[in-house]
């Protein structure tokens, strides 16, 4: 009994840090305002430099 509930409670370690590292993931995609289509006068400073 002891053991089982050492294995429910890692499993339940588990799930709440995947769901964190997916929530943040989300977040942080969510507020990124990058443009790909945008990212073409930042590129031609680089190339030319």
């Amino acid at each position: 009994m002891r053991i089982l509930l050492k294995v429910l409670y890692w499993l339940a370690v588990l799930a709440v840090s995947l769901a964190l590292v997916v929530g943040l993931i989300l977040w942080f995609e969510s507020r990124d305002e990058s443009d790909i289509d945008g990212a073409g006068p930042v590129l031609r400073v680089i190339t030319s430099a």
